[in-house]
């Protein structure tokens, strides 16, 4: 019978694209250490990359030099 047949097709998921950044390539919503910038955090979110300054622990310097 025409026009009584439906075609129902799965749907795909949802795309979330993820992030080319430094030549490595990240997930939506991961999190890494910036390859550039030390103490810096950045976050892959739907093909954009950012990064923000994170608190590090201080260097630890096994021959510190006084007085300079």
């Amino acid at each position: 019978l025409v026009g009584s047949e439906m075609c129902i097709r799965d749907r795909p998921l949802p795309f979330s694209p993820g992030c080319l950044y430094q030549g490595k390539e990240f997930a939506s919503g991961e999190r890494f250490p910036s390859p550039t910038a030390a103490c810096h955090l950045c976050l892959c979110w739907e093909g954009s990359v950012s990064c923000e300054p994170k608190a590090c622990a201080p260097a630890l310097c096994p021959f510190p030099a006084l007085g300079l």
